[in-house]
């Protein structure tokens, strides 16, 4: 085994848990997107953070002016839009039949690859920051053979972290390569609860995974009796008997596999989000104190003033000199509120909250359509692109940490806007395929491609479809 990692030392309990400066100064913009991203109630919930109290309210005061507000989320919109776009297919994923069961429970949880999926670029689009790390089970002492460790799901194994939760993660030389040498991980895991078999608990925990002399190890950390972090646990993860020479940790930005943190993709839009959300505040908070008409009276003698509104309600006085009227809004002044968030929901609109614009009356060219949003389905490309590299990372891994034969590929879809094939198109195909010009394979894949055949649906198995319907005409026939 190579020699360790040059320059780190292994930090002691009570450091485990800090987060690295580049951490702590995205943080604020994680919490905002995220928050931003859930919706209302953790916008309201955040309190002044977003909405600044105004001047000479009270606490009172302050809470109806922040619940009158209402949010209107083009950031949630957007994100389930583009995510939708890049999951209008179906991963294509390459791997040996053997990892079927793997790919159909690929975090020992239940959870199926593609849902894993989703959840990596939804978290991409969200903060732009996730990781993936592959994982193997402790191995028991009985388990000696293949087959036990088949039997006890003794398999690799990947999980998402969010970026909240990977607090640091350092580069280090090993040999002439710069690699991953350190990742620090914040878990909750569960835990029983004291005296009461229906409680629920959860304990922190940091994992620190790192290279020493020997390789890849990990380290569990977990609060101590004195409010410290003390040891819980050494971990060496093995493979064919051997330590791992690298970490098999995969953090993923708007590009792909990188350590570095990227700024939030969707940052201006969330920034604008709220600035929408303090002028609807504004609106409302006008609008609730001018809608409605307020009845007035000058000249009445105390003892005669009116004291309620309403048709059953008779106002009299012996005064002579007495006015009365309705107070009503006049003027432009929430004008001005209504022309600002209307502008505010078009700039959404053109940052990436398309589904928020008017549908426009006229139909619109293709290659008008293709140019106007160029620039989304290149970004949005990048990073389909990027986190298929890092699925693709984690596959590969967990194939080879298990022993199965064969190579792994993830392409996540970027054929974002549909085109279905034309009749025309139709037309020249099928005189293609009836020249000889293409294969059968080829004219399948270009139904494919033109959105007339299922994308879920093989070649194979279209064959097998003709096959058997083949058989059953000649058995009719018979």
């Amino acid at each position: 085994m190579a020699g360790a990692v040059a320059g780190l030392t292994s930090g002691g309990p009570t450091s485990v848990a800090a987060p690295s400066d580049d951490y702590n100064a995205a943080l604020d913009l994680w919490c905002k997107c995220r928050d931003v991203a859930l919706g209302e109630e953790a916008v309201q919930a955040a309190g002044e953070r977003y909405l600044p109290r105004l001047g000479g309210q009270d606490l009172a005061d302050y809470d109806a002016y922040r619940r009158r507000a209402g949010f209107y989320n083009a950031t949630r919109r957007t994100i389930d839009g583009l995510a939708g776009l890049i999951f209008r297919k179906a991963p294509v994923v390459n791997a040996p039949a053997a990892a079927g069961a793997w790919l159909a429970d690929i975090d020992l949880a239940g959870t199926p690859f593609a849902r894993l999926a989703e959840t990596v670029v939804e978290d991409v689009l969200t903060v732009t920051r996730a990781g993936l790390l592959v994982d193997m089970p402790r191995a028991a002492d009985e388990i000696v053979t293949r087959a036990d460790a088949a039997q006890s799901n003794m398999r690799p194994f990947a999980r998402a972290y969010r970026a909240e939760d990977i607090l640091d993660l350092r580069l280090g030389q090993r040999g002439n390569a710069t690699v991953i040498a350190q990742v620090r991980l914040r878990e909750s895991v569960a835990a029983p609860a004291s005296g009461d078999e229906f409680g629920h608990a959860s304990l922190d925990q940091i994992r620190v995974l790192d290279l020493d002399e020997e390789g890849y190890r990990q380290r569990l950390y977990r609060p101590g009796a004195d409010g410290g972090w003390r040891l819980a646990d050494e971990i060496r993860p093995l493979k064919r008997g051997r330590p791992l020479g690298r970490i098999p940790f995969f953090p993923i930005g708007a590009r792909g596999l990188t350590p570095e943190i990227d700024r939030p993709l969707l940052l201006d839009l969330v920034n604008l989000n709220l600035s929408h959300y303090r002028t609807l505040a504004d609106l409302e908070h006008g609008a609730h104190f001018v809608a409605l008409p307020t009845p007035y009276v000058f000249g009445v003698d105390d003892d005669y003033a009116p004291t309620s509104v309403g048709p059953t309600e008779l106002w009299h006085s012996p005064d002579k000199d007495v006015t009365v009227g309705l107070l009503e809004f006049t003027g432009q002044g929430l004008e001005g509120l209504e022309r600002r968030r209307e502008a505010k929901e078009a700039q959404m609109a053109a940052l990436g909250a398309r589904m928020l614009a008017p549908e426009k009356r006229q139909a619109e060219a293709a290659e008008t359509l293709a140019l106007r949003t160029a620039g989304e389905a290149s970004i949005l490309a990048a990073l389909a692109n990027g986190a298929g590299q890092a699925l693709t990372a984690m596959l590969t891994t967990m194939l080879d940490w298990g022993g199965l034969a064969g190579e792994a590929s993830v392409t996540l879809n970027r054929d974002f806007m549909p085109a279905p094939m034309s009749a025309q198109e139709l037309t020249a195909w099928m005189a293609a395929l009836q020249g000889g010009g293409v294969s059968r394979r080829t004219f399948f894949e270009a139904l494919k491609q033109g959105e007339l055949v299922r994308d879920d649906l093989s070649f194979e198995e279209e064959a097998e479809r003709l096959a058997e319907e083949d058989t059953r005409a000649i058995e009719t026939e018979a």
